[in-house]
């Protein structure tokens, strides 16, 4: 979780998402809030959204100056 003053993002690492498990949006899936959620991987496939859930190359994630 990251804070900046009102702002609130949840933010879940992997390396790759696993091919037959939803584990790592399932965490964020399940949080009772309207948060932004953010997976950021090293996987350059693994981009896009699931269920409302951003997917982000944690490459472009770090080069984008507005999350930083």
């Amino acid at each position: 979780m990251a804070r900046r003053g009102k702002d609130v993002v949840y933010y879940q690492v992997a390396q790759q998402l696993p091919i037959n498990s939803n584990r790592e949006i399932d965490n964020l899936k399940h949080l009772p809030d309207n948060y932004k959620k953010v997976v950021l991987t090293a996987n350059r496939m693994d981009v896009g959204r699931i269920a409302g859930i951003e997917l982000v190359h944690v490459v472009n994630w770090l080069l984008d100056a507005e999350k930083v």
